[in-house]
């Protein structure tokens, strides 16, 4: 059951609306209205939230949806000029159609100009102050959300929630609390983030494993000496990366402390709201899902 509060739900569902649009438009690009209007990534995403809404059956959830803000990249480009550089524009922007849909569901939707999607689900956990949380993305390093208890991931790559042996198996690291300083060792194509050049993840990981080992400087602090594991030429290697994976670092973490309350909307659980979505649909002519959708409501 959907409700539009955190305060009344049992489970809130933090959802990256950006993975989430590009997704359901991979998905379905072929689909396009009677006029030719592209409509996969409404439909998809659509269907993809009815999906997951239903599996937490009689579950109280409220959606948290959560939006890149207007020049969302800028900042962290200001450090690392390469950042997300790799992506080109594509033909169809599939996030303001889904963006047009989703902002008449019952929830909480979070923008704020400056800062991205990855942020904003960052500060929704701090925001729902421990209530059960499921962060639902197929972006790994959202992985890094799990340090906290109460935090589950769902992958739609997956089709499930995310377990211990996934982030091992991806970023070498028993704590998920170190995903991002993994990263920034590692670095990351998709973002177009380099990290040490031809790193051997095998060599490092007794290192980011060790308990001496919790962020970026005490990774250092630790490469003060050459650890067994790593080779002369890695060990060597690491040291001479260090500027550019502190650079990494920074960026990767996310920016919570910059939100400022009016970036939070809430869309009231309505019989008005019921039918913009439906209009939403119906100007997609995403008929196949509207009765789903309009069950939301009930």
């Amino acid at each position: 059951m959907l409700v539009d509060s955190p305060k009344q739900a049992d489970v809130v569902l933090i959802a990256d609306l950006s993975n989430l649009a590009h997704r359901a438009f991979y998905a379905n690009s072929e689909l396009t209205t009677t006029t030719g209007l592209k409509s996969g990534h409404v439909f998809g995403s659509m269907r993809m939230l009815v999906a997951l809404f239903r599996d937490f059956d009689d579950t109280k959830v409220c959606p948290i949806f959560c939006y890149d803000g207007k020049g969302a990249k800028a900042a962290r480009q200001a450090v690392c000029p390469t950042y997300k550089g790799n992506r080109k524009p594509h033909e169809v922007d599939p996030i303001a159609g889904v963006k047009e849909l989703v902002i008449n569901l019952p929830g909480v939707h979070i923008e704020q100009d400056g800062l991205e999607g990855d942020d904003a689900m960052a500060w929704a956990v701090d925001l729902v102050k421990g209530k059960n949380a499921v962060v639902f993305s197929g972006d790994k390093d959202l992985y890094a959300l799990m340090r906290f208890p109460n935090v589950k991931c769902y992958s739609p790559n997956k089709g499930r929630m995310i377990k211990p042996e996934d982030w091992i198996e991806e970023y070498k690291v028993l704590d998920p609390g170190k995903i991002s300083l993994a990263k920034a060792l590692f670095g990351d194509a998709s973002d177009n983030i380099k990290g040490v050049e031809r790193l051997i993840k095998k060599q490092v990981e007794p290192v980011l494993n060790s308990e001496k080992c919790v962020d970026i400087a005490s990774f250092y602090d630790i490469l003060e000496t050459k650890p067994e594991s790593m080779t002369e030429n890695m060990y060597k290697k690491t040291l001479e990366a260090k500027e550019r994976v502190l650079v990494n670092y920074q960026i990767i973490l996310p920016n919570t402390k910059d939100f400022v309350k009016e970036s939070v909307k809430r869309t009231i659980k309505s019989t008005e709201n019921q039918q913009k979505l439906l209009e939403v649909l119906t100007k997609y002519e995403c008929r196949s899902v509207m009765e789903d959708a309009s069950q939301l409501y009930s």
